[in-house]
């Protein structure tokens, strides 16, 4: 298996953040670490 440029890895948590963080602003929640998401 070949490993991705740190880069890559950088840029791909950073825009997961972003996105959280993006959801928990525009809905107006808090951030909750046992939420699980939708449920099938």
């Amino acid at each position: 298996m070949k490993r991705l440029h740190s880069n890559v890895l950088v840029v791909a948590l950073a825009a997961k953040l972003a996105r959280l963080a993006w959801s928990m602003l525009t809905k107006g929640r808090d951030y909750d670490a046992n939420f699980m998401g939708h449920a099938a």
